[in-house]
């Protein structure tokens, strides 16, 4: 049966609950070849927490799961415990489904009224060009992303993530005649309050 409006906003809060980070150094651009340079999940850390050396990486206990590092990787290297871009995929979809409207409705943990179908990340420097991207293929009507208030956020540095994800985006919708369709919006307007859309259980323990 349909699941309790408490046992949505359960989920919701263990998606965007702290979450561990892992590298797999096998894939890791870095680590295969000393010609690389890689350092993108060291760079974009808003908290410094993630450090490597030689097939060695470190994740800090202060390590908050924001997952910026996952977006900015490259290589798919890093993994989350919360979800891959598949799994918050899917959540999404689920969300559009569910959605009269048929849109595809992203925010941030800080947005302290989420709408009932949406997708609730940690930062929106967590955010991808695929979930964007793939919202508009699985038939949401538009993405609505809604801009996130950094200034007081510990995660300030996402935001720069967060503009080159998009801009990126933008140009895919572009060039299949869908610009229009990805939105920045300072509030979701006729979106129905209420628990947010959540991955599936953690992807690792």
């Amino acid at each position: 049966g349909a699941m309790s409006r408490e046992g949505l906003i359960d989920q919701a809060r263990r998606t965007v609950a702290p979450a561990p980070v892992r590298v797999c150094v096998a894939l890791c651009a870095s680590q295969r070849s000393v010609k690389s340079g890689c350092q993108a999940c060291v760079t974009r850390c808003p908290l410094a927490a993630v450090e490597f050396g030689d097939h060695e990486f470190t994740v800090k206990d202060d390590c908050t799961g924001c997952g910026i590092c996952y977006a900015a990787c490259p290589s798919g290297a890093v993994e989350l415990s919360y979800g891959d871009d598949r799994a918050l995929g899917l959540a999404l979809r689920a969300a559009v489904a569910a959605d009269p409207a048929r849109v595809a409705r992203i925010t941030c943990e800080k947005d302290a009224r989420p709408p009932r179908y949406a997708l609730v990340l940690p930062c929106l420097g967590r955010l991808t060009e695929y979930l964007v991207v793939s919202a508009l293929a699985d038939g949401a009507s538009r993405v609505e992303v809604k801009l996130p208030e950094c200034e007081a956020c510990p995660m300030l540095r996402g935001m720069e993530a967060f503009l080159q994800t998009i801009d990126t985006a933008r140009a895919l919708c572009h060039l299949v005649g869908r610009a229009d369709r990805l939105v920045l919006v300072d509030r979701f307007e006729g979106a129905e309050p209420g628990a947010a859309a959540v991955p599936p259980e953690p992807a690792y323990s």
